[in-house]
């Protein structure tokens, strides 16, 4: 009889011990291999946002710098082929001194001869061979990154001594008023504004993870890093992302997540450039190499306590065991009313052991009751948490569509609500106007009062645009900065001009004097336009004829408002003969 207890209960540590171990080690690797996977797949997903983040601000820069170059060869000064004045002279460098990362702006004739320049550089020079020339006499251009040629020696040297000068071209066009073209008007940007739109889109979190990120043009070279090193070369194309993988020769074996944005939007096609973000494997997993320690030792922990389990049931359980294993079976089926008692066993611990057990599965009854009362008490609380949840979410999302300081819509909601009332007014033909207003000189206001008082400026126009002629329907938000906008359904375009004739007169009818105005008062500018049915991009183009227009009521002398004429369009936002 000892010889069977002892022999059971060598199977029993056996079993127990192996099983454990077992299960422990396949655990172990399942669990790390899904959450590698897991975390590999949240650390992709995280980098391409950051790329597509990254890459947006930069399409949005270039497009900017485009529209503005777009707009100087449009400028009715510019028209006239009488180039040799002050006024085209004095346009040339205010805008070149209003924007500080260019470095020279000029305007050239149809030969390819400087005629006026910024600050009186290249006046003369003959630039037919530069590709910004050759490219911009056909369309608007954006030129890739290239060092100084001409300018180098007329421009103060780079901030580190051992990078050169470069610049990006962005040039257009300039026709006069048969459409024909007489020059070409070009600017040069610094490279350094690249530089600065990449910096300020990268958070410092991301650097504390060593998020490295690159700017990378068609060829495969890297034009920009925000890395810890500088020596930086490419060596392949991820096939299931497209991501291209980059290797630092000073640590060639480490291992990288990556993930890369192409920079898209007008004027993109000829740059070819794409944002590469890239983050260490090891710090992308490291809580990986953490958990699984944890599960390392947990397993080895699980399995000496079963060992030890099995050896104290084989000493207290040999002959009656399958007596009992049946007994348990019985309740294992849902009798709940069995007796533990074995039979003929003059055992006093296997009678204890009975007593024992029914004990536990009274307790355990009373405790499954316990527990399915708690749990409906739990949904009734997971309910009226998730109501509240719903109702926070839902303040939330009202926060994130209004401007704090001015209690309008904000930008993200005016995008949204414009595109709803173009797709309304397609559906039902029905005209749609759009009002852009800028609050004439209030930089020289925020200047001179402060910004405290330029913050109170901004709250008192609201308050008026809010009350000019506003219909429920109407939409008025704070567009950015000094900028606000009005969308007007069902409003044709000579209605909507009287509002913002309207609107300039409420806000000159404000009284808040402006000692750098020649008005002496704070006044308004607007440009109004009117949606075209036929516009396959109506939203964009929308937005830009309004800005056109406004920037026409800003140079004709301010405190009016101007109506876009780049379209004759009837009452529905149609044609006319």
């Amino acid at each position: 009889m000892r010889r069977v207890t002892r022999s059971l209960r060598q199977r029993l540590i056996m079993i127990f011990g192996g099983v454990s171990l077992l299960l422990g080690l396949v655990s172990s690797v399942v669990i790390e291999n899904r959450a590698t996977q897991t975390l590999t797949s949240l650390g992709q997903d995280k980098l391409e946002e950051i790329s597509r983040s990254i890459a947006r601000v930069m399409s949005q820069s270039l497009v900017e710098r485009r529209r503005e170059i777009d707009l100087i060869s449009r400028l009715p000064t510019l028209t006239l082929e009488d180039w040799q004045t002050e006024s085209v002279r004095t346009i040339i460098d205010a805008v070149k001194q209003g924007y500080r990362p260019y470095a020279w702006m000029g305007l050239s004739d149809i030969n390819g001869r400087v005629i006026v320049a910024s600050d009186g550089l290249l006046e003369g020079v003959d630039v037919s061979a530069r590709p910004w020339f050759i490219r911009g006499k056909e369309r608007l251009f954006t030129g890739d990154v290239h060092e100084a040629l001409l300018l180098a020696r007329h421009l103060q040297p780079s901030a580190s001594p051992s990078e050169p000068l470069r610049f990006i071209d962005f040039a257009a066009p300039v026709r006069n008023s048969q459409g024909e073209i007489i020059g070409v008007i070009a600017t040069h940007a610094h490279w350094t504004w690249i530089e600065a739109v990449i910096k300020e889109s990268v958070s410092q979190e991301h650097t504390s993870h060593q998020i490295d990120v690159f700017l990378v043009d068609r060829a495969g070279q890297v034009l920009y890093t925000l890395s810890r090193t500088r020596e930086v070369e490419l060596f392949g194309t991820s096939s299931a992302s497209g991501a291209l993988n980059l290797t630092l020769t000073e640590d060639m074996f480490k291992e990288y997540i990556s993930a890369r944005a192409a920079i898209v939007g007008p004027g993109s096609e000829d740059l070819g450039w794409s944002i590469v973000v890239r983050q260490p494997r090891e710090i992308a997993l490291a809580s990986v190499s953490i958990l699984h320690q944890q599960m390392l030792w947990l397993g080895i922990g699980l399995s000496l306590l079963l060992v030890v389990l099995a050896d104290r049931a084989a000493v207290r359980f040999s002959r009656p065991l399958q007596d009992i294993e049946r007994t348990a079976s019985q309740i294992n089926a849902g009798k709940e009313d069995v007796n533990f008692s074995v039979k003929s066993s003059g055992i006093r611990e296997l009678d204890s052991l009975s007593l024992s057990l029914a004990g536990m599965t009274h307790t355990l009854i009373t405790r499954k009751t316990a527990l399915q009362d708690l749990n409906q008490s739990l949904e009734s609380q997971v309910l009226a948490r998730t109501a509240d949840l719903t109702e926070a979410n839902r303040k939330l999302e009202s926060l994130a569509s209004t401007d704090g300081l001015t209690g309008l819509a904000n930008r993200r909601q005016f995008d949204k609500i414009l595109l709803e009332e173009i797709a309304r007014a397609r559906r039902h033909s029905h005209p749609l106007a759009l009002i852009l207003l800028d609050i004439d000189f209030f930089k020289h206001f925020n200047d001179r009062y402060g910004h405290q008082a330029g913050d109170d400026c901004l709250r008192a126009v609201a308050q008026a645009l809010k009350k000019v002629g506003r219909r429920s329907s109407d939409f008025v938000a704070r567009y950015g900065g000094e900028e606000f906008a009005i969308i007007l359904p069902e409003t044709p375009c000579a209605k909507a001009l009287e509002l913002a004739k309207a609107v300039c007169t409420t806000v000159r009818s404000l009284d808040i004097p402006h000692s750098d105005s020649p008005i002496g008062f704070v006044t308004i500018s607007a440009g109004v336009t009117c949606l075209d049915t036929r516009d396959p991009q109506p939203a964009i183009t929308l937005v830009s004829r309004a800005d056109a227009a406004l920037y026409k009521a800003k140079v004709s002398g301010r405190n009016q408002a101007f109506l876009d004429n780049s379209g004759h369009l009837d009452g529905r936002g149609k044609p006319t003969a």
